[in-house]
C-alpha cells in the first residue's frame, strides 16, 4: 500500500476514534465517566479485554481453516487483518451489511479471487449459525424455566428471529445445493436493477456481464460449497472455533 494510502487509514480511523469519544462524553458527561472508571474493578476489565481479543482469534481462525485449504501459503495474520476490517464496517453501515463486502475486498488485495473469499465467508456464516443455534438450543435446555419467566411474553419474537435466520440460512444452502434455483432469482433482480439510474448513468451498464458475472460466481460458490461439504474434519474444526468465538464474546 501506498503511503498516502497509509496516511488517509490512520487519519480516517484517527477521526473516528476522535469523534467517538466526543460523543459519549456528550451523552454520559465527563463527570460520570470519571466516576464510573473510579469505581471499576480493573481486573474484570482485564478479563474482558482478553476474551475479547480470544473472540477476535476464534473468529479469524474460522475464516482462516478453509482459505488455507484453497490457498496453502495464505498466512493467518491476513486473515486476521480481514476479519477486524470485517468487524469495524460491520459496526459503522447499516443493518451490519458491509462487513463481509468489505472483509472479501480486503482478501482480494492479497490475490485471493472474490469468487472464493465470498464462497469462504457464506461457510462461515452457515457455521455460525448453526454455532449460535446450537448455544441458544442449549441454553435454553438448561435454563428453560429463566427464560420462560423472563421471556416468555417475547417468546413471539424469539420465534420470528429463528424464522429469519433459518431463511437466510436455507437461502444459502440451497445456492451451494442448486444453484439454479438461485440464478432463477437473481437474473429478475439484475435486470431490475439495471434500469435504474443515477443521473445519467445506470447502476448497471453492461446487463450481459452483470448476468454472467452472477452465474459465474454462483457457479464458483456452488462447487466450492460442495467441494467443502467433503471436507468435514476443516468444517468441525471452524464449529469448534465458531463456539469457543461465542464463548469469548458472551463472556465480555
Amino acid at each position: 500500500r501506498s503511503t498516502k494510502s497509509k496516511v488517509l487509514t490512520f487519519t480516517f480511523i484517527f477521526a473516528f476514534f476522535i469523534g467517538f469519544n466526543i460523543y459519549i462524553i456528550n451523552v454520559d458527561g465527563i463527570d460520570t465517566i470519571n466516576k464510573i472508571l473510579s469505581n471499576a474493578d480493573y481486573r474484570w476489565i482485564a478479563l474482558g479485554f482478553l476474551c475479547l481479543m480470544s473472540e477476535w482469534f476464534f473468529e479469524a481462525l474460522g475464516i482462516h481453516i478453509p482459505l488455507k485449504n484453497m490457498y496453502p501459503k495464505h498466512k493467518f495474520i491476513v486473515s486476521y487483518k480481514s476479519n477486524l476490517v470485517g468487524k469495524f464496517f460491520n459496526n459503522v453501515t447499516p443493518f451490519s451489511s458491509g462487513g463481509q463486502p468489505f472483509q472479501a475486498y480486503i482478501l482480494t488485495k492479497y490475490g485471493l479471487k472474490m469468487s472464493d473469499t465470498f464462497s469462504v465467508l457464506m461457510m462461515k456464516f452457515i457455521v455460525y449459525e448453526t454455532c449460535l443455534f446450537s448455544w441458544v438450543l442449549i441454553l435454553i435446555g438448561v435454563n428453560f424455566e429463566f427464560f420462560n419467566k423472563f421471556l416468555g411474553g417475547h417468546m413471539p419474537l424469539i420465534v420470528l428471529g429463528f424464522i429469519m435466520n433459518l431463511i437466510a440460512v436455507s437461502f444459502i444452502l440451497i445456492a451451494g445445493v442448486n444453484k439454479n434455483v438461485i440464478l432463477k432469482i437473481a437474473r429478475p433482480i439484475i435486470k431490475l436493477v439495471s434500469k435504474i439510474k443515477f443521473g445519467q448513468r445506470r447502476i448497471i451498464k453492461d446487463l450481459d456481464a452483470a448476468i454472467k458475472h452472477a452465474e459465474d460466481s454462483v457457479s464458483n460458490y456452488s462447487n466450492q460449497f460442495n467441494e467443502m461439504r467433503k471436507q468435514r474434519r476443516n468444517l468441525l474444526k471452524m464449529y469448534i472455533a465458531g463456539m469457543i468465538q461465542l464463548i469469548s464474546y458472551f463472556s465480555i
